[in-house]
């Protein structure tokens, strides 16, 4: 059986995966039952609006907040330390100075979902509900 969980991702970085631009999310600690074969993409209501400005996004206020946009197939998970941290930055996109251990987990085939779906997120990684679950099921195969 295929794992899912969600991860919520600030605009414009979860824009950046959804178009195949950044293909590594980074957190500083793993969940405890491992990564999962897929990670349900959300997107919270707060902005990182330094960070939209850097990339180029002159409205990054009207990108989707508050919802579940894609889907994503997870490729494996790779420590990250100050000596690849530079290595994998057209992945991860984080320009900032390192600072302490870091993961990255690498994403690939994004499936947008035709219609996001409204969920509040959390920090960590986390259960779907089941009913979120039965509407993305399609997006599984």
């Amino acid at each position: 059986m295929k794992t899912l969980k969600g991860i919520s991702i600030r605009q414009p970085w979860a824009d950046m995966i959804i178009k195949g631009e950044k293909t590594m999310e980074l957190r500083k600690s793993l969940p405890p039952d491992g990564i999962p074969d897929y990670l349900l993409i959300h997107s919270p209501l707060k902005l990182d609006y330094t960070f939209s400005s850097f990339y180029g996004y002159e409205s990054p206020w009207q990108l989707t907040t508050g919802k579940f946009l894609a889907i994503a197939k997870t490729n494996g998970i790779m420590k990250i330390t100050e000596k690849n941290h530079l290595k994998y930055l057209q992945q991860h996109k984080q320009p900032i100075p390192f600072y302490g251990e870091q993961y990255g987990i690498f994403l690939t085939i994004v499936k947008i979902l035709d219609r996001p779906i409204k969920h509040k997120g959390k920090i960590v990684l986390f259960e779907i509900p089941q009913e979120i679950r039965d509407k993305i099921e399609k997006y599984l195969t």
